[in-house]
């Protein structure tokens, strides 16, 4: 009798997943795209003006945890810039890719937000391979520019809409082309770009470099 109630309480612990090893993957695969409920061409019905509002735009606990910040990036529709709004803070997006670089899987984190992530959440991604997988780098950026489209990017107060593989590979006389180990400020020392302006892009290394280094 005591036999069979061992046997029986064994049996409904195990049904429970008490003793059953968790078949979901890692902990980012976890973490499911939220839906969008708003259109792209919504607006306000007083003003007439855009409504807009992104993922990102939501409050969120600091510091970032990863699995917020990896949240973040898998649903933002907006490829926000270091300095973002009037008084130049951080974007939580570049906060949120800060946070995700530091981990130990940050290599697989990235992986997945290329596959599942929208535009810019991949573009994201992409910077992450330029900095921590150079060797798998031109895998990913081919994949990206092979999709094409268009992405919101906002600098500063701006938010406007840009193609995808000008922010990739910019075709600008000025774009930055990095060497292995320089940094921008040492680009414009050696190349003295005309009117001491330059164009930043992902594939020359100056929007990585500029993302991984925000404070």
């Amino acid at each position: 009798m005591r036999k069979s109630l061992f046997i029986l309480v064994f049996w409904v612990a195990v049904a429970a997943g008490g003793c059953a090893h968790s078949t979901t993957g890692e902990w980012h695969e976890r973490i499911a795209a939220v839906s969008t409920s708003q259109p792209r061409d919504a607006v306000n019905p007083e003003t007439g003006e855009p409504l807009r509002h992104d993922f990102a735009d939501d409050e969120f606990a600091r510091p970032l945890s990863r699995e917020t910040a990896f949240q973040i990036l898998l649903n933002t529709a907006t490829f926000a810039d270091a300095d973002v709004g009037y008084a130049g803070t951080k974007s939580v997006q570049v906060d949120a890719f800060q946070v995700l670089l530091r981990q130990p899987d940050a290599k697989a984190v990235f992986s997945d937000l290329l596959d599942r992530a929208k535009t810019a959440g991949k573009l994201y991604a992409l910077c992450a391979f330029y900095l921590i997988a150079p060797e798998e780098y031109g895998t990913a950026e081919q994949r990206m520019l092979a999709s094409g489209g268009t992405v919101d990017q906002q600098i500063g107060c701006v938010t406007d809409r840009r193609s995808v593989r000008e922010i990739i590979r910019s075709d600008d006389l000025n774009a930055v082309r990095l060497r292995p180990g320089e940094t921008v400020n040492q680009w414009f020392a050696r190349a003295k770009p005309l009117g001491n302006g330059a164009m930043f892009d992902i594939s020359g290394g100056a929007i990585p470099e500029m993302f991984r280094d925000a404070r």
